[in-house]
């Protein structure tokens, strides 16, 4: 698992240095009409690279990555969304609770129990959640439960890719992804009046979130998820908020104003990291992951 390990690592790296600006587009565009934009540059990138290199989507990969599109569409929809109504480290506290729930899945679908080591790793990791980003501080709101949306949808999609992956061509399923992610974000976007301001620091965004954050790391991760088991992703991506808040430090907004890390939320972050470090460490999976056989036919006469 390690080098695709590290490559997940990788990516949680890009997209949570690069979180920060998904709150800066804002300023120039509503957060439908930057989910269209994002997914829509990432779509024109790929179908460009699939029709150069004569990429065939069969109707099963057509099927399965306008499932994954309207996952992870559906799911930045929801989480930006619920931006007005809570704090960003509530929605950063419930979306992370893929840790829990991806885990519990796997073992409830392999009807065994969970081992010591995972039960160890998710305390760990929701202890050190609950000090970074110190989320019950305040009471809980509408935000809240429309985030828990976007936790079931991260879920999902990390569940529903790693099956599809073993069977499917990645590439032909990230190109049919990004392409439903953008129908699905556009009407939202028309819907919130579909203007933009264009300036060097909204094309930058687009290029650095869309080309890059979607159109090659999206593309990277789906890769990842055809060699990775779908609770080792989760932990991984427990890494997310720890680069984000990195991202928030060292980027400033318009007004030349960056976040600062206290000491509290480094406390959390290294509590975190501990958590996943004792999960994938004694993870070990095979280089490739095998799509299961097809059942014999109790004719063929073994």
């Amino acid at each position: 698992m390690a080098p695709f390990g590290f490559a997940l690592a990788g990516i949680n790296l890009y997209w949570g240095l690069t979180q920060i600006l998904i709150k800066h587009a804002l300023l120039y565009m509503s957060s439908s009409m930057y989910a269209t934009l994002r997914f829509g540059a990432a779509a024109l990138l790929l179908a460009g690279i699939a029709l150069v290199r004569g990429v065939h989507i069969d109707r099963t990969a057509l099927r399965h990555g306008t499932v994954l599109g309207v996952l992870v569409g559906g799911q930045m929809l929801v989480s930006t969304y619920s931006l007005y109504f809570t704090s960003s480290t509530n929605a950063v506290f419930i979306t992370q609770l893929s840790v829990v729930v991806v885990p519990t899945l796997c073992c409830w679908r392999a009807r065994r129990l969970p081992s010591r080591r995972l039960v160890a790793a998710i305390v760990i990791v929701l202890m050190g959640l609950i000090v970074f980003t110190g989320v019950f501080s305040g009471a809980l709101n509408v935000g809240d439960a429309i985030a828990l949306f976007a936790m079931v949808g991260s879920c999902a999609q990390i569940i529903y890719g790693a099956r599809v992956t073993a069977r499917d061509d990645v590439f032909a399923l990230t190109v049919v992804q990004m392409i439903a992610a953008t129908a699905l974000s556009l009407p939202c976007a028309l819907l919130q009046g579909g203007t933009v301001t264009w300036t060097p620091e909204s094309a930058a965004i687009i290029v650095l979130t869309g080309l890059i954050g979607s159109g090659v790391c999206h593309s990277l991760m789906l890769v990842v998820q055809k060699h990775v088991r779908p609770a080792a992703v989760s932990f991984i991506n427990v890494l997310y908020p720890v680069f984000a808040m990195m991202g928030a430090a060292l980027i400033p907004d318009v007004a030349s104003n960056a976040d600062t890390i206290t000491p509290i939320k480094l406390v959390g972050a290294m509590i975190v990291i501990g958590g996943m470090l004792v999960f994938v460490v004694g993870e070990r999976v095979p280089a490739e992951r095998k799509p299961e056989p097809a059942p014999r036919s109790i004719m063929s006469g073994s």
